[in-house]
């Protein structure tokens, strides 16, 4: 039989039965101990007030169980030893073993025509508009991908380094979905380390991030494409209609990466 319980709360049954199994000692006695007071106070007492004051007892008894299957278990989940995830792949590698050298120059199509495409829909200057992909290195540390490249003159850009979860590019990497970044006082959510946010571009005020995939949806990104702009300005709402232009490339670099695979 399938189960109609969301998946929180089929783990939250198999934790409450799991704990349930671990105090039965208590539970046992807290059912003998509901028994004789229940059977006393009706013999004692008698009538509706026996019966409201069995309710009482119960309710209590009902509290603590609760308290000690659900918040105070004698296994909480944080004891539970679970396997490591595996660390990410170097997808770097796939830049230059894996493609040949019509697929390359492909991908730097895809990235030059997505940049082009973004300028146009966001009416500002094509020279301001950049592209670029990062893809993870063996210590699982994003790092660009030089030849996929467009507009990107800023030397020591080329050799920053980012973990997962970190900037526009780990945060659309690790959330599996595309991130807008804009630069305001600062580049909030979306900032870096110190020794990597010296390296950005002086002028770049805003970078749409979308995630490749060329596996199954609940796997790791393989890249990830970023089209960003120099100099002129744009809010996140300005640049929502652009997310959708990214997309269709990061789709069109996916279809290029995954017919390596076959």
């Amino acid at each position: 039989m399938t189960s109609t319980l969301p998946d929180d709360g089929l783990g939250l049954a198999r934790r409450i039965i799991g704990n349930l199994a671990d105090r039965v000692p208590e539970i046992g006695a807290g059912v003998v101990l509901l028994g004789v007071v229940g059977a006393a106070l009706m013999t004692t007492v008698g009538g509706a007030i026996g019966i409201a004051v069995t309710i009482g007892v119960f309710t209590v008894i009902m509290a603590v169980l609760y308290y000690v299957t659900v918040i105070h278990p004698k296994h909480p989940e944080a004891s539970i030893q679970r396997p490591p995830l595996p660390p990410p792949a170097n997808t770097l590698i796939l830049a230059h073993d894996g493609l040949t050298s019509e697929q390359r120059d492909a991908a730097s199509g895809i990235v030059e025509s997505a940049a082009a495409d973004v300028a146009s829909t966001l009416k500002v200057s094509a020279a301001h508009v950049r592209g670029n992909v990062f893809g993870t290195n063996e210590a699982g540390m994003l790092r660009i991908i030089t030849d996929f490249s467009c507009h990107m003159e800023h030397p020591p850009e080329r050799s920053m380094m980012m973990p997962i979860g970190q900037g526009s590019t780990g945060r659309a990497w690790q959330r599996h979905r595309p991130n807008i970044a804009v630069r305001r006082e600062d580049w909030g959510d979306d900032v870096l380390a110190d020794d990597q946010m010296g390296r950005i571009e002086p002028n770049l005020r805003w970078i749409i991030s979308v995630p490749v995939f060329t596996g199954r949806p609940e796997d790791p990104p393989t890249w990830v494409l970023n089209v960003d702009g120099l100099h002129e300005e744009r809010t996140a709402k300005d640049l929502a209609p652009a997310v959708g232009v990214v997309m269709q490339y990061a789709e069109a670099m996916s279809r290029l990466l995954r017919g390596t695979r076959q």
